[in-house]
């Protein structure tokens, strides 16, 4: 009979969609890919092989809780994670974003904004239907949510596997964390998304390129093997570590998926949380541009190839809806959104979108497009086909490795070749069709295979690592 004691554990840290869930009711991309994968494993290993482990900075401690309880949800919500971690007592039922947005218009009013703020979250905790006289419509309760149980982590077993996969770079205590465990001879695995703040700081404010550069000069310390999500990642990475004397981790790369994780592949009947997108996808054809508006993303580009649409284009051209929240060096979008009253009314900006919004928009859309600089993969790439959905995708680093030649490639750079583009879709129907037809029969990735792969690896490598202490 196996005993607790017996099962070799796989720590996985979720600090930083702990750190998120206190700020964002819906995850981004990295967010996403650890959820994703914590879940599957779990599922199918059990919460006595798959733990969860974070930092508490409310109590200063490691703490862990049984994998199999955490993300048990298709949608993930804020709320409910921080109710199950005990991090936090609150019941209300109001989202922090919900309630940022229906106090925005008494910024500036100091006294009185305060009063609204009091009067907006006694409604929620005792009328929550009242909520609609404040744009907002009232979420579900979270009274049936049961607490985890939460334990202190002084110190993994050696013999037993640490995992991040997510941004630990902004908790120096995980640091030490990573330390302890590798200096007692465990093993320690870090999933690297991308290497942009170092490889393209431009993109990035000082402070974050700083930050993440005092990250990467870190793992040394505790890093025993690294994962990435594309083979330009690891590309990236082992030109980092080359320059590092002494030091040669096993880098090997786990491929992101293609699924919508929650939705059946090209799935039709998808209801939106946001009623007002249903009218929105009535009135005009629209392409869709999913993450955070942010310089790297390029969204100035599609501004300024809209420009360029409407005028060869007129009433033809489609609706440029950006799903994703603002992001950071974006002046220049703004305010070119501002100074064009014209292209104004071609674009929409969805800062707020739950999981089933996304699905709705990838469904519903003419076609994806991503024109960004630099990224480590591209999930709404993937995302995007997993509904049937084409995509025009930038040609530069990691993209291409997502659909392959299912989808057309664009120069990030070059405004006319992105307008030329969405051009000749919009006049050729027929040719989207086709490109779509061949998608659906393509085959695509789902996020089991993803767990599984990373798995194995951290397995094989638990073997490896156990041989040369031996």
């Amino acid at each position: 009979m196996t005993t607790t004691s017996d099962v070799k554990r796989i720590y996985f840290d979720i600090t930083d969609i702990v750190e998120y869930a206190r700020v964002y009711n819906h995850v981004s991309g990295i967010q996403r890919v650890q959820i994703r994968i914590i879940a599957a494993l779990a599922k199918q290993h059990g919460g006595k092989r798959i733990v969860c482990s974070y930092w508490n900075r409310a109590t200063s401690t490691y703490c862990q809780v049984p994998g199999d309880g955490v993300f048990t949800s298709s949608a993930f919500n804020s709320t409910e994670l921080l109710l199950k971690l005990r991090a936090s007592t609150s019941h209300w039922l109001l989202d922090k974003s919900d309630a940022k947005k229906a106090l925005a218009k008494y910024n500036g009013q100091k006294q009185y904004r305060a009063l609204k703020k009091l009067e907006l979250y006694l409604t929620a905790l005792l009328w929550p239907a009242g909520l609609k006289r404040f744009g907002i419509q009232p979420k579900q309760s979270f009274n049936h949510i049961r607490p985890l149980e939460v334990q202190q982590l002084t110190d993994i077993p050696a013999n037993e596997t640490l995992v991040f996969l997510g941004s630990n770079w902004n908790t120096p205590e995980l640091l030490e964390v990573g330390k302890r465990h590798r200096q007692a001879g465990g093993q320690v695995v870090q999933m690297i998304y991308d290497l942009i703040p170092h490889t393209a700081p431009q993109y990035f404010t000082q402070g974050l390129v700083n930050a993440f550069n005092q990250f990467l000069d870190s793992t040394p310390q505790y890093v025993s093997s690294f994962t990435c999500i594309s083979d330009w990642t690891a590309s990236d990475l082992r030109q980092f570590v080359q320059h590092i004397p002494g030091y040669a981790p096993l880098i090997q790369t786990v491929p992101l998926a293609h699924e919508f994780a929650g939705f059946a592949r090209n799935q039709d009947e998808i209801s939106p949380t946001d009623a007002s997108l249903i009218q929105m996808v009535k009135q005009r054809p629209y392409v869709v541009c999913v993450g955070t508006v942010e310089v790297r993303k390029n969204g100035l580009a599609l501004l300024q190839a809209w420009q360029r649409l409407i005028g060869e284009l007129g009433e033809r051209t489609p609706q440029l809806v950006f799903g994703g929240k603002y992001g950071w060096k974006i002046d220049e979008f703004k305010d070119l959104l501002k100074r064009d009253a014209q292209l104004a009314r071609y674009v929409t900006i969805i800062a707020n979108a739950s999981d089933q919004d996304l699905a709705y928009l990838y469904k519903h859309c003419a076609f994806n497009i991503y024109p960004s600089f630099y990224e480590g993969w591209g999930l709404p790439v993937g995302e995007a086909a997993w509904f049937g959905r084409t995509s025009v995708v930038s040609s530069a680093t990691s993209m291409p490795e997502v659909c392959g030649d299912l989808v057309d490639y664009v120069d990030p750079n070059d405004i006319q070749a992105i307008a030329d583009k969405v051009k000749h879709f919009v006049l050729n129907p027929e040719i989207v069709k086709q490109r779509e037809q061949r998608i659906r029969e393509a085959p695509l990735r789902d996020w089991l295979t993803v767990a599984n792969d990373f798995y194995d690896f951290v397995m094989a490598d638990s073997v490896s690592l156990g041989s040369q202490a031996a």
